[in-house]
Protein backbone atom coordinates (compact mmCIF):
# COMPACT_ATOMS: atom_id res chain seq x y z
CA UNK A 1 0.00 0.00 0.00
CA UNK A 2 1.52 3.03 -1.66
CA UNK A 3 2.30 6.28 1.32
CA UNK A 4 -0.89 8.34 -0.18
CA UNK A 5 -3.65 5.20 0.38
CA UNK A 6 -2.49 4.71 3.69
CA UNK A 7 -3.13 8.02 4.68
CA UNK A 8 -6.49 8.34 3.00
CA UNK A 9 -6.76 4.91 4.99
CA UNK A 10 -6.16 6.61 8.23
CA UNK A 11 -8.48 9.34 7.81
CA UNK A 12 -11.75 7.40 6.86
CA UNK A 13 -10.71 5.07 9.64
CA UNK A 14 -10.12 7.98 12.31
CA UNK A 15 -13.22 10.56 11.55
CA UNK A 16 -13.47 11.83 14.77
CA UNK A 17 -9.76 12.07 14.58
CA UNK A 18 -9.86 14.35 11.95
CA UNK A 19 -13.32 16.06 12.10
CA UNK A 20 -12.00 17.69 15.47
CA UNK A 21 -8.34 18.75 13.58
CA UNK A 22 -10.30 20.12 10.28
CA UNK A 23 -12.36 22.17 13.23
CA UNK A 24 -9.18 23.47 14.88
CA UNK A 25 -7.76 24.30 11.64
CA UNK A 26 -10.97 25.89 10.60
CA UNK A 27 -11.31 28.19 13.29
CA UNK A 28 -7.40 29.15 14.18
CA UNK A 29 -6.77 29.61 9.95
CA UNK A 30 -10.18 31.63 10.06
CA UNK A 31 -9.00 33.80 13.13
CA UNK A 32 -5.39 34.15 10.79
CA UNK A 33 -7.90 35.44 7.68
CA UNK A 34 -9.73 37.79 9.59
CA UNK A 35 -6.92 39.82 10.56
CA UNK A 36 -5.04 39.70 7.03
CA UNK A 37 -8.02 40.96 5.60
CA UNK A 38 -8.33 43.70 8.42
CA UNK A 39 -4.38 44.69 7.37
CA UNK A 40 -5.14 44.92 3.78
CA UNK A 41 -8.23 47.23 4.24
CA UNK A 42 -6.41 49.16 6.34
CA UNK A 43 -3.53 49.88 4.13
CA UNK A 44 -6.10 50.26 1.04
CA UNK A 45 -7.91 52.65 3.30
CA UNK A 46 -4.80 54.77 4.20
CA UNK A 47 -3.58 54.88 0.84
CA UNK A 48 -7.40 56.35 -0.13
CA UNK A 49 -7.01 59.11 3.17
CA UNK A 50 -3.66 59.99 1.64
CA UNK A 51 -5.19 60.65 -2.05
CA UNK A 52 -7.74 62.69 -0.19
CA UNK A 53 -5.39 64.92 1.83
CA UNK A 54 -3.84 68.28 -0.15
CA UNK A 55 0.04 68.08 -0.14
CA UNK A 56 -0.32 71.59 1.09
CA UNK A 57 1.38 73.47 4.35
CA UNK A 58 1.72 76.26 5.38
CA UNK A 59 3.75 78.36 8.90
CA UNK A 60 1.25 79.32 11.21
CA UNK A 61 1.80 80.82 15.02
CA UNK A 62 0.84 79.00 17.98
CA UNK A 63 -0.46 80.39 21.15
CA UNK A 64 0.03 77.39 23.52
CA UNK A 65 3.88 77.22 21.84
CA UNK A 66 4.60 81.02 22.50
CA UNK A 67 2.64 80.94 26.20
CA UNK A 68 5.09 77.71 26.92
CA UNK A 69 8.33 79.54 25.48
CA UNK A 70 7.13 82.87 27.68
CA UNK A 71 6.95 80.54 30.99
CA UNK A 72 10.60 79.11 29.79
CA UNK A 73 11.93 82.22 29.58
CA UNK A 74 12.14 82.73 25.82
CA UNK A 75 12.59 86.70 25.00
CA UNK A 76 10.53 88.31 22.42
CA UNK A 77 8.41 85.67 21.69
CA UNK A 78 5.59 87.51 21.70
CA UNK A 79 6.75 90.08 19.11
CA UNK A 80 9.21 87.82 16.84
CA UNK A 81 7.79 87.80 13.35
CA UNK A 82 7.90 85.02 10.62
CA UNK A 83 11.51 85.62 8.87
CA UNK A 84 10.96 85.60 5.26
CA UNK A 85 14.81 84.04 4.79
CA UNK A 86 13.16 80.90 6.89
CA UNK A 87 10.25 80.59 4.52
CA UNK A 88 13.02 80.13 1.44
CA UNK A 89 15.47 78.22 3.58
CA UNK A 90 12.16 75.79 4.39
CA UNK A 91 11.33 75.98 0.46
CA UNK A 92 14.65 74.04 -0.49
CA UNK A 93 13.84 71.47 1.17
CA UNK A 94 13.77 67.80 -1.06
CA UNK A 95 10.29 67.36 -0.29
CA UNK A 96 8.95 70.60 -1.91
CA UNK A 97 7.60 71.33 -5.07
CA UNK A 98 7.12 74.56 -5.36
CA UNK A 99 6.43 77.49 -2.79
CA UNK A 100 5.52 80.77 -2.41
CA UNK A 101 4.86 83.53 0.11
CA UNK A 102 3.35 87.32 -0.06
CA UNK A 103 3.48 90.04 2.41
CA UNK A 104 0.91 92.25 3.51
CA UNK A 105 2.02 95.61 4.42
CA UNK A 106 0.52 99.40 5.57
CA UNK A 107 0.66 102.04 2.98
CA UNK A 108 -0.88 105.49 3.57
CA UNK A 109 -2.93 107.91 0.83
CA UNK A 110 -4.53 110.88 1.15
CA UNK A 111 -5.66 110.60 -2.12
CA UNK A 112 -7.68 107.50 -2.06
CA UNK A 113 -10.87 106.68 -0.08
CA UNK A 114 -12.10 102.80 0.91
CA UNK A 115 -14.58 101.26 -1.14
CA UNK A 116 -17.41 100.06 1.73
CA UNK A 117 -19.83 96.80 0.67
CA UNK A 118 -23.74 97.14 0.63
CA UNK A 119 -24.99 97.37 4.78
CA UNK A 120 -20.95 97.18 5.67
CA UNK A 121 -20.48 99.99 7.63
CA UNK A 122 -17.15 99.31 10.01
CA UNK A 123 -14.05 100.78 7.87
CA UNK A 124 -10.76 98.54 7.87
CA UNK A 125 -8.64 101.81 8.28
CA UNK A 126 -8.77 103.94 10.94
CA UNK A 127 -9.59 107.47 9.36
CA UNK A 128 -6.60 110.03 10.34
CA UNK A 129 -4.69 112.17 8.41
CA UNK A 130 -4.42 109.87 5.98
CA UNK A 131 -5.91 106.25 5.30
CA UNK A 132 -3.64 103.03 5.55
CA UNK A 133 -4.39 100.44 2.66
CA UNK A 134 -2.92 96.73 2.58
CA UNK A 135 -0.46 96.26 0.11
CA UNK A 136 0.28 92.66 -0.44
CA UNK A 137 3.98 91.49 -2.03
CA UNK A 138 3.55 88.46 -3.91
CA UNK A 139 5.78 86.20 -5.76
CA UNK A 140 3.55 83.67 -7.69
CA UNK A 141 0.07 84.93 -8.42
CA UNK A 142 -1.00 81.34 -9.62
CA UNK A 143 -0.31 79.58 -5.90
CA UNK A 144 -1.90 82.45 -3.33
CA UNK A 145 -4.74 84.22 -5.52
CA UNK A 146 -6.03 82.57 -8.86
CA UNK A 147 -4.85 78.71 -7.96
CA UNK A 148 -7.21 79.10 -4.87
CA UNK A 149 -10.56 80.76 -7.21
CA UNK A 150 -9.89 83.59 -4.99
CA UNK A 151 -9.73 86.83 -7.70
CA UNK A 152 -9.54 86.82 -11.04
CA UNK A 153 -7.81 89.21 -13.66
CA UNK A 154 -10.61 91.09 -15.34
CA UNK A 155 -8.53 94.13 -17.30
CA UNK A 156 -5.00 94.92 -18.04
CA UNK A 157 -1.58 92.83 -17.50
CA UNK A 158 -0.07 90.79 -14.81
CA UNK A 159 2.87 91.56 -12.64
CA UNK A 160 5.15 89.22 -14.78
CA UNK A 161 8.23 91.51 -15.31
CA UNK A 162 7.94 91.63 -18.90
CA UNK A 163 4.25 93.59 -18.34
CA UNK A 164 6.52 96.29 -16.15
CA UNK A 165 6.42 99.40 -18.79
CA UNK A 166 7.12 102.61 -16.34
CA UNK A 167 9.67 102.75 -13.11
CA UNK A 168 6.59 102.94 -11.16
CA UNK A 169 5.77 99.90 -8.96
CA UNK A 170 3.05 98.23 -10.64
CA UNK A 171 -0.14 97.01 -8.85
CA UNK A 172 -3.22 95.30 -9.41
CA UNK A 173 -6.07 96.48 -7.96
CA UNK A 174 -10.32 95.31 -7.50
CA UNK A 175 -12.38 96.56 -10.10
CA UNK A 176 -14.73 97.92 -7.58
CA UNK A 177 -12.12 99.80 -5.77
CA UNK A 178 -10.80 101.38 -9.00
CA UNK A 179 -15.31 102.26 -9.93
CA UNK A 180 -15.02 104.22 -6.37
CA UNK A 181 -11.62 106.10 -6.94
CA UNK A 182 -12.20 106.89 -10.63
CA UNK A 183 -8.85 104.82 -11.44
CA UNK A 184 -8.10 103.44 -14.49
CA UNK A 185 -5.14 101.17 -16.15
CA UNK A 186 -2.49 103.58 -16.26
CA UNK A 187 -3.40 105.49 -12.97
CA UNK A 188 -0.65 106.52 -10.83
CA UNK A 189 -1.36 106.14 -6.87
CA UNK A 190 0.89 107.99 -4.54
CA UNK A 191 1.71 105.85 -1.19
CA UNK A 192 3.95 107.32 1.70
CA UNK A 193 5.58 104.16 4.17
CA UNK A 194 6.47 105.13 7.56
CA UNK A 195 8.52 103.55 10.06
CA UNK A 196 7.54 103.74 13.38
CA UNK A 197 9.27 103.54 16.90
CA UNK A 198 8.12 100.52 18.01
CA UNK A 199 6.11 98.07 16.37
CA UNK A 200 3.19 98.89 18.75
CA UNK A 201 2.69 102.00 17.23
CA UNK A 202 3.43 100.35 13.42
CA UNK A 203 0.76 98.29 13.92
CA UNK A 204 -1.87 99.08 15.98
CA UNK A 205 -1.09 103.10 17.64
CA UNK A 206 -2.07 106.22 17.15
CA UNK A 207 -0.96 106.67 13.20
CA UNK A 208 -2.63 110.27 12.83
CA UNK A 209 0.44 110.97 15.21
CA UNK A 210 3.58 111.86 13.64
CA UNK A 211 5.80 112.23 16.76
CA UNK A 212 6.21 108.19 16.98
CA UNK A 213 7.11 107.99 12.98
CA UNK A 214 10.98 107.81 12.42
CA UNK A 215 11.59 107.56 8.53
CA UNK A 216 8.76 107.84 5.61
CA UNK A 217 9.47 107.70 1.89
CA UNK A 218 6.83 108.10 -1.14
CA UNK A 219 5.91 104.97 -2.97
CA UNK A 220 4.40 106.17 -6.84
CA UNK A 221 2.20 103.00 -7.46
CA UNK A 222 0.75 102.59 -11.62
CA UNK A 223 -2.23 100.49 -12.42
CA UNK A 224 -1.32 97.86 -14.47
CA UNK A 225 -4.28 95.53 -13.86
CA UNK A 226 -7.91 95.53 -12.24
CA UNK A 227 -9.03 92.09 -11.11
CA UNK A 228 -12.95 90.75 -9.55
CA UNK A 229 -13.59 89.24 -6.20
CA UNK A 230 -14.72 85.67 -6.70
CA UNK A 231 -17.75 84.31 -5.26
CA UNK A 232 -18.23 80.59 -6.56
CA UNK A 233 -15.86 79.15 -4.95
CA UNK A 234 -17.17 79.84 -1.61
CA UNK A 235 -19.99 78.61 -2.49
CA UNK A 236 -18.64 75.28 -3.89
CA UNK A 237 -16.72 74.51 -1.15
CA UNK A 238 -19.43 75.08 1.43
CA UNK A 239 -17.80 78.26 3.34
CA UNK A 240 -19.94 81.44 3.83
CA UNK A 241 -18.07 84.48 2.92
CA UNK A 242 -16.87 87.00 5.12
CA UNK A 243 -17.86 90.46 4.66
CA UNK A 244 -15.17 91.66 6.73
CA UNK A 245 -12.08 89.91 4.48
CA UNK A 246 -14.42 90.03 1.40
CA UNK A 247 -14.23 94.53 1.86
CA UNK A 248 -10.42 94.16 3.04
CA UNK A 249 -9.82 91.93 -0.26
CA UNK A 250 -11.34 94.42 -2.53
CA UNK A 251 -9.33 97.73 -1.31
CA UNK A 252 -6.01 95.96 -1.41
CA UNK A 253 -3.33 96.07 -3.77
CA UNK A 254 -1.01 93.69 -5.26
CA UNK A 255 2.84 94.47 -5.87
CA UNK A 256 5.25 92.85 -6.77
CA UNK A 257 7.15 91.83 -2.97
CA UNK A 258 10.89 93.04 -4.32
CA UNK A 259 9.09 96.60 -3.90
CA UNK A 260 8.22 96.24 -0.54
CA UNK A 261 11.71 94.52 0.77
CA UNK A 262 12.84 97.43 -0.72
CA UNK A 263 10.71 100.26 1.48
CA UNK A 264 12.51 101.39 4.97
CA UNK A 265 9.94 99.33 6.80
CA UNK A 266 11.75 96.10 5.74
CA UNK A 267 15.28 97.32 5.46
CA UNK A 268 15.16 98.24 8.84
CA UNK A 269 16.71 96.17 12.17
CA UNK A 270 13.20 96.10 13.66
CA UNK A 271 11.19 94.81 10.63
CA UNK A 272 12.00 90.88 12.11
CA UNK A 273 9.87 91.68 14.86
CA UNK A 274 6.63 93.53 13.95
CA UNK A 275 3.84 91.08 13.44
CA UNK A 276 0.74 93.57 12.90
CA UNK A 277 2.62 95.44 10.88
CA UNK A 278 3.47 92.79 8.21
CA UNK A 279 1.45 89.61 7.70
CA UNK A 280 3.45 87.39 5.68
CA UNK A 281 0.98 84.63 3.87
CA UNK A 282 2.86 81.30 2.45
CA UNK A 283 1.82 77.90 0.86
CA UNK A 284 4.45 75.18 0.23
CA UNK A 285 3.22 72.65 -2.24
CA UNK A 286 4.56 69.23 -1.78
CA UNK A 287 5.45 66.17 -4.30
CA UNK A 288 3.21 63.77 -2.32
CA UNK A 289 0.92 63.87 0.85
CA UNK A 290 2.66 60.91 2.32
CA UNK A 291 5.89 63.12 3.10
CA UNK A 292 3.90 65.66 4.83
CA UNK A 293 4.92 64.72 8.22
CA UNK A 294 8.95 64.32 7.14
CA UNK A 295 8.66 67.79 5.68
CA UNK A 296 6.88 69.46 8.86
CA UNK A 297 9.26 67.65 11.48
CA UNK A 298 12.16 69.04 8.95
CA UNK A 299 10.78 72.80 8.62
CA UNK A 300 10.06 72.82 12.11
CA UNK A 301 13.43 72.63 13.04
CA UNK A 302 14.06 75.83 10.81
CA UNK A 303 11.23 77.77 12.27
CA UNK A 304 12.05 79.77 15.49
CA UNK A 305 10.01 81.18 18.30
CA UNK A 306 6.20 79.71 18.04
CA UNK A 307 6.12 79.70 14.44
CA UNK A 308 5.71 76.28 13.19
CA UNK A 309 4.58 74.20 10.27
CA UNK A 310 0.89 73.31 9.67
CA UNK A 311 -0.96 71.10 7.45
CA UNK A 312 -4.38 69.16 6.59
CA UNK A 313 -3.26 65.99 7.79
CA UNK A 314 -5.29 66.69 10.91
CA UNK A 315 -9.10 66.74 9.29
CA UNK A 316 -8.56 62.71 8.98
CA UNK A 317 -6.85 62.41 12.00
CA UNK A 318 -9.66 60.75 14.05
CA UNK A 319 -9.90 57.58 11.55
CA UNK A 320 -6.00 57.81 11.07
CA UNK A 321 -5.87 57.28 14.76
CA UNK A 322 -8.63 54.34 14.41
CA UNK A 323 -6.96 52.77 11.88
CA UNK A 324 -3.77 52.47 14.22
CA UNK A 325 -5.48 51.14 16.80
CA UNK A 326 -7.10 48.40 14.70
CA UNK A 327 -3.82 47.64 13.01
CA UNK A 328 -2.46 46.85 15.90
CA UNK A 329 -5.47 44.59 17.37
CA UNK A 330 -5.40 43.04 13.45
CA UNK A 331 -1.37 42.48 14.13
CA UNK A 332 -2.22 40.88 17.44
CA UNK A 333 -4.95 38.79 16.10
CA UNK A 334 -2.42 37.72 13.22
CA UNK A 335 0.91 36.52 15.15
CA UNK A 336 -1.48 35.19 18.15
CA UNK A 337 -3.41 32.88 15.52
CA UNK A 338 -0.42 31.76 13.82
CA UNK A 339 1.00 30.99 17.41
CA UNK A 340 -2.06 29.09 18.21
CA UNK A 341 -2.03 27.16 15.03
CA UNK A 342 1.54 26.02 16.20
CA UNK A 343 0.73 24.95 19.89
CA UNK A 344 -3.16 23.70 19.70
CA UNK A 345 -2.23 21.70 16.26
CA UNK A 346 0.93 20.51 17.53
CA UNK A 347 -0.43 19.10 20.76
CA UNK A 348 -3.66 17.80 18.96
CA UNK A 349 -1.07 15.95 16.82
CA UNK A 350 1.11 14.50 19.67
CA UNK A 351 -2.01 12.96 21.02
CA UNK A 352 -2.94 11.68 18.15
CA UNK A 353 0.63 10.20 17.40
CA UNK A 354 0.26 8.76 21.11
CA UNK A 355 -2.29 7.07 20.32
CA UNK A 356 -1.14 5.57 17.17
CA UNK A 357 2.22 4.56 18.70
CA UNK A 358 1.75 1.28 18.20
CA UNK A 359 1.29 1.64 14.13
CA UNK A 360 4.17 3.96 14.25
CA UNK A 361 6.06 1.60 16.40
CA UNK A 362 5.03 -1.02 13.87
CA UNK A 363 5.97 1.03 10.59
CA UNK A 364 9.49 1.75 12.15
CA UNK A 365 10.05 -1.99 13.16
CA UNK A 366 9.10 -3.10 9.65
CA UNK A 367 11.99 -0.94 8.04
CA UNK A 368 10.18 2.43 7.40
CA UNK A 369 12.99 5.04 7.87
CA UNK A 370 11.69 8.74 9.65
CA UNK A 371 11.26 10.19 6.67
CA UNK A 372 8.55 8.07 5.34
CA UNK A 373 6.58 8.28 8.40
CA UNK A 374 7.11 11.94 8.52
CA UNK A 375 5.83 12.18 4.82
CA UNK A 376 2.38 9.73 5.53
CA UNK A 377 2.13 12.21 8.84
CA UNK A 378 2.42 15.34 7.05
CA UNK A 379 0.24 14.46 4.04
CA UNK A 380 -2.72 13.21 6.55
CA UNK A 381 -2.52 16.50 8.30
CA UNK A 382 -2.34 18.61 5.11
CA UNK A 383 -5.56 16.30 4.03
CA UNK A 384 -7.15 17.30 6.77
CA UNK A 385 -6.50 20.96 6.47
CA UNK A 386 -6.76 22.01 2.89
CA UNK A 387 -10.67 22.07 3.01
CA UNK A 388 -11.19 24.30 6.22
CA UNK A 389 -8.17 26.25 5.13
CA UNK A 390 -9.72 27.04 1.74
CA UNK A 391 -13.39 27.71 3.95
CA UNK A 392 -11.19 30.06 6.31
CA UNK A 393 -10.65 32.38 3.06
CA UNK A 394 -14.51 33.07 3.02
CA UNK A 395 -14.92 32.79 7.07
CA UNK A 396 -11.95 35.82 7.03
CA UNK A 397 -13.94 37.83 4.91
CA UNK A 398 -17.22 37.91 6.56
CA UNK A 399 -15.82 38.31 10.22
CA UNK A 400 -13.62 41.01 9.32
CA UNK A 401 -16.54 43.41 7.52
CA UNK A 402 -18.57 42.80 11.35
CA UNK A 403 -15.75 43.45 13.31
CA UNK A 404 -13.88 46.13 11.44
CA UNK A 405 -17.20 48.06 11.09
CA UNK A 406 -17.92 47.83 14.75
CA UNK A 407 -14.41 48.36 16.06
CA UNK A 408 -13.92 51.70 13.62
CA UNK A 409 -17.34 52.75 14.29
CA UNK A 410 -16.90 52.48 18.00
CA UNK A 411 -13.16 54.31 17.88
CA UNK A 412 -14.47 57.10 15.94
CA UNK A 413 -17.71 57.55 18.01
CA UNK A 414 -15.81 57.71 20.98
CA UNK A 415 -13.19 60.39 19.49
CA UNK A 416 -16.37 62.45 18.09
CA UNK A 417 -18.11 62.71 21.49
CA UNK A 418 -14.41 63.10 23.36
CA UNK A 419 -13.68 66.12 20.94
CA UNK A 420 -10.32 64.19 20.34
CA UNK A 421 -10.04 65.34 16.55
CA UNK A 422 -8.09 68.53 14.98
CA UNK A 423 -9.61 70.25 11.79
CA UNK A 424 -6.98 72.64 10.43
CA UNK A 425 -7.81 76.36 10.34
CA UNK A 426 -5.33 77.80 8.93
CA UNK A 427 -6.03 80.42 6.66
CA UNK A 428 -3.50 79.98 4.60
CA UNK A 429 -4.68 76.59 3.24
CA UNK A 430 -8.66 77.54 3.81
CA UNK A 431 -8.81 77.41 0.40
CA UNK A 432 -7.11 74.20 0.17
CA UNK A 433 -9.80 72.31 2.49
CA UNK A 434 -11.55 69.79 1.97
CA UNK A 435 -13.18 70.08 5.67
CA UNK A 436 -13.35 67.44 8.20
CA UNK A 437 -15.56 64.62 7.29
CA UNK A 438 -18.81 63.24 9.60
CA UNK A 439 -18.72 60.12 11.28
CA UNK A 440 -20.32 58.30 8.44
CA UNK A 441 -18.08 59.56 5.88
CA UNK A 442 -14.68 58.64 7.90
CA UNK A 443 -16.70 54.95 8.27
CA UNK A 444 -17.25 55.04 4.33
CA UNK A 445 -13.88 55.46 3.53
CA UNK A 446 -13.16 51.90 5.20
CA UNK A 447 -13.80 48.95 2.56
CA UNK A 448 -13.04 45.09 3.57
CA UNK A 449 -10.45 43.66 0.42
CA UNK A 450 -7.97 40.96 0.48
CA UNK A 451 -5.09 41.67 -2.64
CA UNK A 452 -3.70 37.94 -4.36
CA UNK A 453 -0.41 38.62 -2.69
CA UNK A 454 -1.62 39.26 1.03
CA UNK A 455 -3.89 35.89 0.27
CA UNK A 456 -1.02 34.26 -0.92
CA UNK A 457 1.35 35.19 1.55
CA UNK A 458 -1.14 34.48 3.91
CA UNK A 459 -2.11 31.25 3.13
CA UNK A 460 1.54 30.28 3.27
CA UNK A 461 2.51 31.07 6.38
CA UNK A 462 -0.62 28.80 7.44
CA UNK A 463 0.45 26.30 5.88
CA UNK A 464 4.38 26.02 6.83
CA UNK A 465 3.08 26.99 10.50
CA UNK A 466 0.90 23.58 10.62
CA UNK A 467 3.91 21.77 8.93
CA UNK A 468 6.41 22.96 11.46
CA UNK A 469 4.06 22.15 14.10
CA UNK A 470 3.68 18.78 13.04
CA UNK A 471 7.09 18.18 12.46
CA UNK A 472 7.99 19.25 16.18
CA UNK A 473 5.25 17.10 17.40
CA UNK A 474 6.92 14.12 15.11
CA UNK A 475 10.16 14.61 16.18
CA UNK A 476 9.55 14.55 19.32
CA UNK A 477 8.12 11.06 19.19
CA UNK A 478 10.34 9.83 16.55
CA UNK A 479 13.30 10.53 18.92
CA UNK A 480 13.15 7.02 20.61
CA UNK A 481 14.06 3.65 18.75
CA UNK A 482 10.92 1.58 17.81
CA UNK A 483 11.01 -1.13 21.29
CA UNK A 484 11.06 2.46 23.54
CA UNK A 485 7.81 3.44 21.10
CA UNK A 486 5.71 0.14 21.72
CA UNK A 487 6.69 -0.26 24.79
Amino acid sequence: MNIFRRSATYILRNRWKSTLLGTIVLLLSGLVMTAAVMKSAIAQTESLIWSQIPAVASVGWDFSMAMELNEAGYEGVWTEGLRTKELREIGKLPQVTSFDYSIMHRLWSDELDYFFMVDFNFPLGMPGETMSFWATGIHDLEVLEVQQGVIRLVEGETLALADISSSNTPTLISHDFALHNDLVIGSVINFEDRVYSDSIHHGSGNWANRDYIEETKSVKMEVVGIFEVLSEPYTAIGLEMDALWVQQLKNQFFVPISALEELPTFLSEDYERVIDGNEVRNVFVLDDARNLEAFVENANEILSGAWHMENLTGNFSVLRTSLETMREISELMFMGGLLLIFLVIGFTILSFLYDRKSEVGLYRALGLSKKQIISQVLIETHLISLPPLIVSIFIGFLLSYQFSEYLLKRNLLTSFESGNYNFTVNPNLIWFNPGGASLEEMASYFKISLDATTLGITTAGVILTICFSTLFSLGWVLRKNPKEILA
